[in-house]
């Protein structure tokens, strides 16, 4: 995923840098590939937000989960303290 994105990067900086080189020889055709390289940077500028804002998301449920087993394991704990502190009487009967 990340050598699509540098691979995509470098053709879109390849294609911003020769836009106004060709758009000396010919205007229009210059102009088309700076329009065509812009509107590719911000598609790529937008998937990396969208990427980052998952990315982000997963981070923050994998911390809650994370928070949430902590707290069951330190629950637990707790109750096997509790539980084997007290000594429980018995009595046996012989009927």
């Amino acid at each position: 995923m990340e050598e699509v994105l540098i691979i995509g990067g470098i053709g879109v900086a390849g294609l911003l840098i020769l836009a106004p080189v060709v758009g000396l020889l010919n205007p229009q055709v210059g102009k088309a590939m700076t329009d065509s390289g812009r509107n590719l940077a911000k598609t790529g500028i937008k998937f990396g937000i969208d990427a980052s804002e998952k990315i982000q998301r997963s981070i923050a449920e994998a911390g809650q989960s994370w928070e949430d087993l902590v707290a069951e394991a330190k629950s637990e704990k707790e109750l096997d303290k509790n539980s084997n502190n007290s000594p429980q009487t018995v009595e046996i009967t012989n009927s």
